[in-house]
């Protein structure tokens, strides 16, 4: 076997291992991408005030526009209310507690104040009614809806993330080896 092909297979193998831990370590966070809803004359507004991430304090802010005045309606508070679950397996569900208040800073947005206490896809549920008209509208995270809650910041590198870099490496330390012992039989004089 040619010294030449084993270090290039080792320098491959551990560009391959360095560009894993790289992407682990450096993930973007989300964007607070929003939903819209329109239910009658109102438009519903509803975005993560930060990406979401478990265990730490977040709010949703629901912001409730008159379309026809193109106002913010205010007062709400006490005509609406927000539930929340997460299904962090299959099968199962979570209740999560969220308290919605009026913002201080902006009229006519509410924060609904809660703690992800689990990953995996979240609903949030508008109920009550603006105006008379009743609202029971279901907001999810995941494609085309809010963004997923994220692991804690200072934890990226969770014990399921360092065995999913060991068993990486392994695999494709186990492919390196197949490569050699091919290129290693390829190369061997032929008996006879």
């Amino acid at each position: 076997m040619n010294a030449a092909v084993l270090r290039g297979l080792a320098v491959l193998f551990l560009g391959a291992l360095a560009m894993v831990a790289f992407q682990s370590a450096h993930r973007p966070a989300l964007a607070q991408e929003g939903v819209e809803r329109q239910v009658g004359p109102y438009l519903l507004r509803l975005s993560f005030e930060r990406p979401p991430r478990l265990d730490d304090t977040n709010a949703l802010l629901l912001e409730v526009v008159d379309i026809a005045s193109g106002g913010r309606v205010e007062g709400l508070q006490d005509s609406l209310r927000m539930e929340g679950w997460v299904f962090p397996t299959e099968g199962t569900r979570r209740y999560v507690p969220v308290f919605l208040r009026p913002s201080r800073e902006r009229p006519g947005v509410y924060e609904g104040v809660f703690v992800p206490p689990a990953l995996g896809p979240y609903r949030f549920y508008l109920l009550g009614n603006i105006g008379g008209l009743s609202v029971n509208e279901e907001f999810a995270t995941g494609p085309g809806g809010l963004p997923e809650v994220l692991p804690p910041e200072e934890d990226m590198l969770t014990p399921g993330a360092i065995v999913g870099i060991v068993i990486l490496g392994l695999y494709l330390a186990g492919l390196a080896a197949l490569g050699v012992w091919y290129l290693a039989r390829r190369h061997r004089p032929a008996e006879g």
